[in-house]
């Protein structure tokens, strides 16, 4: 028997439902609450990267410096 489609891991359906969210919230309140929303999203993303892989931004820092 196939296993029951994990809806968290459904890329299709977590991108309709951004989409669906950035539409709302463009409409509610316009283009630079989006703007906002996405700038701070990707803040966030970037921070759990740093503390998710530390070691590769230790060494993209290191090799900043060595030049």
């Amino acid at each position: 028997m196939d296993e029951p489609t994990n809806i968290i891991r459904n890329t299709g359906l977590i991108g309709a439902a951004l989409g669906a969210i950035i539409a709302i919230v463009w409409v509610a309140f316009g283009g630079l609450a989006v703007l906002l929303v996405l700038g701070l999203a990707l803040a966030g993303w970037l921070v759990g990267m740093i503390f998710q892989r530390p070691d590769f931004v230790i060494g993209l820092l290191q090799r900043l410096q060595q030049r």
